[in-house]
């Protein structure tokens, strides 16, 4: 097994750059831990492939790697112009139509039913937020909106409207196709594009256990209506992603680095994974060194106590994909280091599940002894479900948590989670016994010597989910 240098996991996207299996395992040893795959790019077959290349080269390396399917959800977009694209003018009188206006220069959108939408004053983002429309009159079938600013708008551009609920269903046909190729591929989560409230999540796992799936659901936060329902989205989410790009179009700029950080802290504190993405790197696309602004959003995340960084087109079309892992790599291990590691005291606990009482006291635990004893080297923690160990991974320890499972899909999985090594392995008929096994296999993968103390976590029966209630200080 590969030695992870660092606790905060980073997800890379595949894409044209990053597609063969030379370059795949490379991103593995520079620091992947996830693949994101965006599923609104490439057909099944080029999914399925190359899903499939990313498992057999982690088997081969012998490590554990996770893997997102990004589906698109329901995304507005552009339409086509005959010549390819459409000039503007500023202050010009432009139609949002669903067909061509006859004698003006006209919009469509996709779907259709998002004009019926538009009321007058209402703004329109096209194209990540690069050009502004305003609406100044409403028609039966096409509102009239005045450009803010002049420029060339290209084809099948996204669209977002601030602070206007469409009631487009959370699911499109296209997405429950996507869901049906992720399942037939042993995907460990799947991510729910422009969530607006907990049921967008809820629709999506009745359909995942319609499908008799165990993927996890990542929600992605690039709406305003989402960060206004953000508690119950976390609680119904397995993981968040905070998607800037699309957030920073939906909420004015000033505001998303303070949302960043409560839903970190928010996050962290329901021991859920959350992960930060848009645009982290993105001048290493084009060029070997990052700017000092970047390097300085990596750090805040660790500062923050994000469980997750991602790249999106820096590793999926950059010049550059290994390198940018490796330079990701560096800043987090570095920054690790002085990262404020969580106290219990910052803990309220009042708020404890019982389920959460022996994390909290495996931390406790943990502190008493490095301040008083040293030598702890880490965590172990059996797991069914993987919910202890996301218990654990809460407090942000500077040592890391060794999960054992038995679930192959869980072991995946728990690449999200921050600081944590997933294993593998068959309980035996005694935890005394796994206990022993798990010793050796520490030991022969180098992550322990004789004479080193850990914290273990189990239930004692073993294999039964939710019966967590053992604590045990080991020594090898």
């Amino acid at each position: 097994m590969l030695h992870p240098t660092k606790k905060t996991k980073i997800i890379a996207t595949i894409g044209p750059a990053s597609e063969n299996s030379e370059i795949i395992r490379e991103l593995i040893l520079s620091g992947v831990n996830l693949f994101r795959f965006n599923l609104k790019h490439n057909d099944h077959a080029w999914h399925a492939k190359t899903m499939q290349m990313v498992r057999d080269i982690s088997k081969e390396l012998e490590t554990s790697v996770g893997i997102i399917g990004d589906i698109q959800g329901p995304e507005v977009r552009t339409g086509k112009y005959p010549i390819g694209k459409l000039t503007l003018k500023e202050n010009e009188k432009v139609a949002f139509a669903k067909k061509e206006i006859e004698g003006m220069k006209t919009i469509t959108l996709n779907p259709v039913s998002v004009v019926s939408k538009l009321k007058p004053k209402q703004l329109i983002l096209v194209d990540d937020g690069k050009y502004v429309f305003k609406v100044v009159k409403v028609k039966d079938d096409h509102v009239i909106a005045k450009t803010i600013e002049a420029g060339v708008l290209k084809d099948s551009k996204s669209v977002s409207f601030p602070n206007l609920k469409l009631d487009i269903p959370s699911l499109t046909t296209k997405d429950k196709a996507d869901i049906k190729m992720c399942t037939n591929n042993d995907v460990d989560y799947v991510a729910l594009s422009f969530v607006q409230d907990k049921n967008d999540i809820v629709e999506l796992k009745k359909y995942l256990k319609k499908l008799k799936s165990n993927i996890k659901v990542i929600a992605k936060i690039e709406k305003w209506e989402a960060v206004n329902n953000i508690d119950p989205i976390i609680k119904e989410s397995d993981a968040i992603m905070v998607a800037r790009g699309d957030l920073a179009v939906e909420i004015p700029l000033e505001k998303v680095p303070s949302v960043q950080k409560l839903l970190v802290e928010k996050c962290r504190l329901n021991n859920t994974p959350v992960i930060i993405a848009t645009q982290m790197l993105k001048s290493m696309e084009k060029n070997t060194v990052p700017t000092r602004a970047e390097i300085t959003d990596v750090a805040n995340a660790v500062f923050e106590g994000s469980d997750a960084v991602m790249l999106s087109e820096e590793s999926a079309m950059g010049n550059y994909p290994v390198k940018t892992v490796k330079t990701m790599a560096k800043i987090l291990k570095f920054n690790e280091q002085s990262y404020q590691y969580i106290k219990g005291s910052q803990i309220n606990q009042e708020d404890f599940a019982i389920s959460e009482a022996l994390t909290y006291a495996a931390h406790i635990l943990f502190d008493f002894y490095q301040s008083t004893k040293g030598g702890i080297k880490g965590y172990i923690v059996l797991t069914e479900t993987g919910k202890t160990v996301y218990g654990l991974a809460k407090y942000r320890s500077n040592m890391p948590v060794y999960a054992f499972t038995q679930n192959e899909k869980v072991k995946h999985q728990l690449n999200l989670s921050w600081g944590t090594i997933p294993f593998n392995m068959t309980f035996k008929d005694s935890t005394t016994a796994t206990i022993n096994t798990i010793k050796q296999t520490l030991i022969s993968e180098r992550f322990a010597k004789k004479g080193d103390k850990f914290i273990a976590i189990s239930g004692e029966i073993l294999g039964l989910a939710g019966h967590t209630d053992t604590l045990r200080l080991l020594t090898i």
